[in-house]
């Protein structure tokens, strides 16, 4: 989107911490750094944790506005203060069918487009629970009026499984729509990308390697007995009372304080040891595209995978 006005288009993004930055485009193609877009008190914008921004004259005013999406599930629309300004007036909920909109499951992702191909903005939200709706614009151009969701996607079948378990046309979580002409046909389509799980191999293993980890494995609940019997003899001669026996004691206790300590190190050495060669869990995502479905000479809200 071109933010700024200067014919080149940048880029904007959202953020966990919930502040949202402006990445400018210069002249030779490429990103400044990032730049906090601002209230009109000059203060970074922020909505809450996970923030996820689309610009669009929202309003049909001739300024650029923001629509902000957050964890919980809010959607908020941010009025351009007018023409070249990266400055945004204060926060207004969107309402749909006279609520509140809420993501229920969270995550909001809003997108703008005319969906339904009526020359009226419309709003796709993507959501935590990897389902995308459409909330149809039953006012004006300039006094949007959103309708009650209509499911476009429903619920992640896979979610945070592994993509061992992931089936043919499975999408993850936490998705986040993108409107567009994909194509070429004249309907408009939609390209998700998602949030996925998925365990890790382990790492490939020499034989000293794998030996180093059976020693690990074997000995740590030997350690961690040891630490425990060690620590249970000094707490009680830590108790023994002051007289005749109290320099021999002290060396006793010194002896096994260091033998704690040494139990301990030992013990941190082995952990790492099997932490260094367990399997892991990562995330990572897909994006998918889904084709509108055709319905003669008029579009249809229906998609496909």
């Amino acid at each position: 989107m071109d933010l700024d006005r200067d014919g080149r288009s940048d880029l904007i993004s959202g953020s966990w911490p919930g502040e949202l930055y402006f990445f400018r485009r210069g002249k030779d193609g490429q990103l400044a750094a990032p730049e906090q877009l601002k209230g009109p008190d000059g203060k970074p914008l922020n909505l809450d944790n996970g923030a996820s921004v689309f610009a669009v004259d929202w309003d049909a005013n001739g300024t650029l506005d923001l629509l902000v999406g957050n964890a919980r599930g809010e959607v908020f629309f941010l009025p351009g203060q007018g023409q070249n300004k990266l400055i945004f007036g204060p926060p207004q909920p969107l309402m749909a069918a006279g609520e509140k909109l809420v993501a229920k499951s969270g995550e909001a992702a809003p997108v703008a487009a005319d969906w339904d191909g009526d020359g009226r903005l419309d709003l796709v939200l993507g959501a935590e629970d990897g389902s995308v709706v459409w909330h149809r614009n039953l006012g004006t151009a300039k006094e949007p009026k959103l309708a009650a969701p209509k499911t476009l996607l429903g619920e992640s079948k896979t979610g945070w499984n592994g993509d061992d378990g992931r089936a043919a046309g499975e999408w993850g979580l936490r998705v986040k729509p993108c409107v567009v002409y994909w194509n070429g046909d004249g309907r408009l389509d939609l390209l998700l990308g998602d949030r996925c799980g998925s365990f890790a191999a382990k790492p490939d293993q020499t034989d000293q390697e794998r030996a180093d980890e059976r020693r690990a494995v074997d000995r740590l609940p030997q350690l961690r007995q040891a630490w425990s019997a060690a620590f249970a003899e000094y707490s009680a001669a830590q108790k023994i009372a002051e007289g005749a026996a109290q320099e021999k004691n002290s060396q006793r206790l010194e002896l096994l304080r260091s033998r704690l300590v040494k139990l301990k190190s030992e013990i941190a050495r082995e952990q790492d040891t099997r932490i260094k060669y367990q399997a892991g869990y990562q995330t990572h995502g897909f994006v998918w595209v889904f084709l509108r479905k055709p319905a003669g000479d008029r579009q249809t809200t229906e998609i496909k995978p």
